[in-house]
């Protein structure tokens, strides 16, 4: 029984390392792109402005991962408009645009033929609700992996609920001025 232990144990890390060496030869770019993806996705934490995540992705997916981006944000009246620093092709989306109205009852990246000049579209939710458009485009090839959808799909995600908490924060902020002030006033 032991033999067999020690036997089964000895093959399984001998395969961990070849799939190590194999993942190393003939995946690295991919790899290293995913890691930044993972550092990216970790690192919108750390955005403490609302107005100032959606550049910093974009700078960040451009500068260390080698993908365009934009970033699409919900206005008040519910339509999408770039954001500030957003490379744009095209101006403000409607709500009720037909692939927004996928995007948002698929919940997953898609191709809309109205955007390919903007890339995949990924769907930034917050509770099930799309709250932006992140549109990413491969500079050097076709498209993407389907790991690195995964990641990218991720991100958005993660970018949204950063986004709507420090909105939330700032809110709460206004609030309790807001409620010094009127306390102050009283005395």
């Amino acid at each position: 029984m032991t033999i067999v232990v020690i036997i089964y144990m000895l093959a399984r890390l001998s395969r961990e390392r070849v799939e190590r060496s194999i993942t190393r030869l003939f995946f690295a770019a991919r790899d290293r792109r995913l890691t930044a993806l993972s550092d990216l996705t970790s690192a919108v934490d750390d955005v403490s402005d609302a107005s100032a995540v959606a550049p910093f992705v974009t700078e960040y997916l451009y500068t260390r991962v080698g993908i365009e981006g934009c970033v699409y944000l919900q206005s008040d009246d519910g339509s999408f408009v770039p954001a500030l620093t957003a490379r744009a092709a095209i101006g403000a989306i409607a709500r009720d645009h037909v692939a927004v109205v996928a995007l948002r009852s698929a919940r997953i990246a898609m191709n809309a033929p109205e955007w390919t000049e903007l890339g995949t579209a990924f769907p930034m939710l917050v509770r099930g609700r799309l709250r932006g458009i992140m549109f990413c485009r491969e500079v050097k090839s076709a498209e993407f992996a389907p790991d690195e959808t995964r990641a990218l799909e991720a991100l958005a995600n993660r970018m949204a609920i950063d986004r709507d908490d420090l909105i939330a924060e700032a809110t709460r902020a206004e609030l309790n001025d807001l409620r010094a002030a009127k306390a102050g006033a009283r005395r």
